[in-house]
């Protein structure tokens, strides 16, 4: 069964989340997975790629702006092409929509920023998760 994570990102600003964002992906790579961070745009992936590098002193987080002319090579892939993805098994979802593919994934996080619209766009994606009858969870995070 596919399975989703929201984490209600309380008190965030659109900063704070990238920032989350980083630290989450930081510790799905010490895990040994691999992860695929979708954005809304090249430049925003531009912007992951940049703080990455530099959400903390000493972060090495090995990731890459994903290409589909190339091998995946890095353990985190940062892309915003929605016509095509690396397969990789984890989806970390930074755009506030439903990506087409989502369901190309076993496992998807969604980290929401604290403000009404973003809770609003999250419980839409709620409701298609509990349609397609993925396994959800809840996590109530402070940022």
């Amino acid at each position: 069964m596919s399975q989703v994570d929201f984490y209600i990102l309380h008190g965030s600003t659109g900063a704070a989340r990238l920032r989350f964002i980083c630290r989450l992906s930081e510790k799905i790579w010490r895990q040994g997975q691999r992860l695929y961070l979708y954005t809304e745009s090249e430049t925003q992936a531009r912007q992951l790629d940049n703080l990455l590098w530099t959400f903390r002193v000493d972060s090495f987080v090995p990731h890459e702006l994903w290409l589909p002319t190339q091998e995946a090579s890095s353990p985190i892939q940062i892309g915003y092409d929605v016509r095509q993805h690396p397969a990789i098994p984890l989806l970390l979802n930074v755009t506030s929509h439903w990506p087409v593919f989502t369901e190309d994934y076993e496992r998807v996080l969604e980290p929401i920023e604290d403000t009404p619209l973003a809770r609003e766009l999250a419980r839409e994606r709620y409701r298609r998760y509990q349609a397609l009858r993925w396994e959800i969870r809840t996590h109530d995070m402070t940022v």
